[in-house]
Formats: structure tokens, C-alpha cells, sequence
């Protein structure tokens, strides 16, 4: 790779990128993307240019020019005579400007003779060793970003859910190409297997239950398998163009703790809106009494049996505006005060207090991990009740929560599953209830016969 096709090559794949994002925010707000805004390296700050779904196209939009702009940065490296892991430094947010600046400037390298540099021998280990050793290091990988991000940042975001796996796929696909000489396929599946092991050791460790590991799973395993086979590329270049150096594999480290550092100071989370609906053979008066207050939900299934919070009862101390509200859940009880008080038309509330999500599922009795506590939670609720024809009810239950968890558009798929299969659970209770209240005061079920 020359020096002149790398800069033309570069600007033009810089420009193309730029409108492709331009047109993106233009079509979304109505707004255009500055240069430096195009520049800026925070992760955060992009999405809350594009909100969820727009960050996700411009991340799939982005990552074909990263895997191009490191194949041309590691080919001119090797053109200008450096380590063609001196072009895997092109990864590094802010730095990698001043390595395609060194690179562009940098002249062409006479081709030494082949008898000139003495080759190395050339160190293999038994694939099952290498295999292992891949596994041991993609785990310390995941173990050192849990205990930075989680317990030391008090951040779940896009670094550990995202960007970790990434980075556990490239270092074990590497030792494992550069120690055992594994195929991509081999590569892949120990990739896998290090994930795997890696959730279950938190599961025994007590760390993470069995329920949020298996939320984890899908988005993690697909991650890895990006970064397995993107290490296994980056070290599949032979003996004289192939990234054999150590630091190599540690390139990618370097990333994760600048991004958990800078996800710290990230705007709140997206307010967002469930809401689920229910038809009721009953008229507004006789479903308000129910939505008011309602007796024991019968025992806790589906879901709800996996540790999902499952509600129980419903009770309200007081009437009217500032009467509290006491929703008793299976992890325990939400305080919701009132804060309209609309008979047979509108019920609605703030929440004040909450209990967990979930109990967590493990062969210990109690995981206390720490996105239990505030990070998926519930500010507000109403339910809205509207007259139909032939004396029936459409009862609407809306609730207003926030996930701070990254990101945030795969795990609000998961907590807007479970919050409406807890509306759904709770407004057929009430239907079930005002329907049996209807019939019974109803004149042809009060009546003797002729």
C-alpha cells in the first residue's frame, strides 16, 4: 500500500463516511453533523445525536470503514517497513489521527534479501494448550472489565457489554492462531467456549444469576464472534506480515478502560413508555373499583417462576390525590403516590420506592449483583379507562421507566418484554374481577324468571 493510495484512498473513504452519517442526522432531526462532531471519538455523545436506533445504524454503517482502514493501515506498516501491528494502532480513538498522519508520511521500504534477517524458529504449542491458553486470557479479560466497570465505575455500558466481548474475541483467536496455529473455524468455537465458561464462572462465583446471563448471552456470543474472527485476521499474515508481537493482542485493552472511564459522565437514561391494553365486558364504574384496589393475583408462572418480579396485590390507603399506593411484587413492595384521581376514567402515580427486578436464579441463596439496584427503574404509572358500545371497558395500563444499562436499545427489548407480560398478568386479574362484579349485579343474573 503506497503512500498515495493510502491518502487518497483514506479522504475518499472519510467523505463518504461523513455523508452517509450527515444525511443519517439530517433524516432523523433535521440537523447536520458538524466536523467535529464527525471527529468526536465519545461513544455517548454519538448516541445521543442518533438516539438508539440511529446509533445502531451508524455502529453497522462504521464498522465495514474499521475493518478497511485497519487492513490498509497494517498493509502500508509493512509498506514502510514498520511491524504491521504498528497498523492496528490506526483501533485507538484520538491516537489513530497521528498514526494515518506517520503512515501517509512515511516512505516506502526497500525489500530486505532473503538471506539477509534470520528467521526465528518458529514456537508452536499442542493445540489444546493453545487452546486453553486462549480460553485463560479472554477470561481475564472479562473478569478485569467486570471488576473496573462493575464494582470499581459503577457503570454497565457499552464497554463491557460491547466492546469487551470484542476485545475477548481478538486476544484468544490471537494466541490461538499465533500459539497452536488454529484455524478461523477452531478460533471461532474456543472464542465460544472461553464466553461460556466465562458466564458460568459468574453464575458459581455468585456474581450473576442464571436469568441475566442468559440475557447477556445472545449480544455477547455475537460480539465475540466479530472480535474471534477479527484477531484470527489480524494474526493470520505468515511469519513476515503477521502480528506477531505481544503487544498486539493488547491493543485492544487499551481501549476498554478510556471508554468505561468516559461512560461514567453519560447523560441519564431515555425515559420510555410501555403500555398495554385490555378489553373488558364490563362498564367503567365496576373495573374502577378493581384498578383501585384488587385482591391475590393467583401464584407466580411462566416468566414469572425464572425470578422476574411477579406483582401479587394491590392496595390504597387513602382516596383522591395524595392516597399511597402499596404494589406488592414478589421481591417486595412499590409506594406509588397518587397523583390523579379520576373516578372510572384515570388512575395515575409517581413511584417513590421499589423493590429489585428480579431474584436472581443460582445455586446460591441470595446474588446481591449490582444492576440490581436502580439500574432498571419504574418513575411513574397510570391506568386509563375508556367507555365502548354495549356497556364494555378498554382498561390501558402504561408504565414510565428508565434502563441504565448500555445499550440501552438491546436491553429494553428484555425489560419491555417483562413489563407487559407484568401488565398483562395484572390488567386480566382486573378484567376477570369487574366482569364477575358485573354479572353478579346484573338484572337478568338478579333475576328469578317468569
Amino acid at each position: 500500500m503506497s503512500r498515495r493510495d493510502y491518502l487518497v484512498t483514506g479522504v475518499v473513504l472519510m467523505v463518504v463516511k461523513y455523508l452517509g452519517e450527515t444525511a443519517l442526522l439530517w433524516r432523523l432531526t433535521g440537523a447536520m453533523l458538524s466536523p467535529l462532531q464527525f471527529i468526536d471519538p465519545m461513544v455517548t455523545h454519538r448516541a445521543e445525536l442518533y438516539g438508539d436506533v440511529g446509533a445502531w445504524v451508524v455502529l453497522a454503517w462504521t464498522l465495514p470503514f474499521i475493518w478497511i482502514g485497519l487492513n490498509m493501515s497494517m498493509r502500508r506498516a509493512i509498506d514502510a517497513g514498520y511491524p504491521s501491528w504498528n497498523g492496528a494502532l490506526f483501533l485507538l480513538p484520538v491516537f489513530n489521527w497521528l498514526v494515518m498522519v506517520l503512515l501517509a508520511a512515511a516512505p516506502r521500504s526497500e525489500p530486505a534479501g532473503r538471506g539477509d534477517v534470520e528467521q526465528p524458529p518458529d514456537h508452536r504449542l499442542p493445540r489444546f494448550a493453545a487452546a486453553l491458553l486462549a480460553m485463560l486470557a479472554s477470561g481475564a479479560v472479562a473478569g478485569g472489565m467486570l471488576l473496573l466497570g462493575v464494582y470499581a465505575l459503577r457503570t454497565y455500558g457499552m464497554a463491557l457489554f460491547v466492546f469487551t466481548p470484542v476485545a475477548m474475541g481478538v486476544v484468544s483467536a490471537g494466541i490461538a492462531r499465533r500459539t497452536g496455529d488454529i484455524g478461523i473455524g477452531g478460533a471461532i468455537a474456543i472464542g465460544q467456549a472461553a464466553l461460556v465458561l466465562c458466564l458460568l464462572v459468574m453464575i458459581g462465583v455468585a456474581v450473576e444469576g442464571a436469568m441475566c446471563v442468559a440475557m447477556a448471552w445472545p449480544i455477547a456470543a455475537f460480539l465475540m464472534l466479530i472480535g474471534s474472527a477479527l484477531g484470527w485476521a489480524l494474526c493470520s499474515g505468515g511469519r513476515a506480515g503477521g502480528l506477531r508481537s505481544r503487544g498486539t493482542l493488547l491493543l485492544p485493552l487499551l481501549l476498554l478502560p478510556t471508554i468505561a472511564w468516559q461512560e461514567t459522565r453519560h447523560q441519564p437514561a431515555l425515559l420510555r413508555e410501555v403500555r398495554s391494553s385490555v378489553e373488558v365486558a364490563a362498564p367503567p364504574a365496576a373495573v374502577w373499583e378493581r384498578v383501585v384496589s384488587f385482591p391475590d393475583l393467583p401464584k407466580p408462572d411462566g416468566i414469572f417462576a425464572l425470578g422476574i418480579a411477579c406483582p401479587l396485590r394491590a392496595r390504597i390507603v387513602g382516596s383522591g390525590v395524595g392516597a399511597i399506593r402499596y404494589y406488592e411484587f414478589t421481591t417486595g413492595p412499590f409506594v406509588e403516590p397518587i397523583t390523579v384521581w379520576e373516578p372510572g376514567s384515570r388512575l395515575a402515580f409517581d413511584v417513590v420506592a421499589q423493590p429489585p427486578a428480579m431474584k436472581e436464579l443460582s445455586p446460591w441463596p441470595e446474588v446481591r449483583a449490582p444492576h440490581l439496584d436502580g439500574y432498571l427503574a419504574s418513575r411513574r404509572g397510570e391506568f386509563r379507562l375508556i367507555a365502548l358500545p354495549a356497556g364494555r371497558t378498554r382498561l390501558e395500563g402504561s408504565t414510565w421507566y428508565q434502563v441504565d444499562v448500555r445499550p440501552e436499545a438491546y436491553w429494553s427489548l428484555w425489560s419491555e418484554a417483562f413489563i407487559h407480560a407484568i401488565h398483562r398478568r395484572v390488567l386480566r386479574h382486573i378484567a376477570s374481577l369487574a366482569e364477575a362484579d358485573a354479572a353478579l349485579s346484573s338484572p337478568i343474573a338478579g333475576s328469578t324468571g317468569p
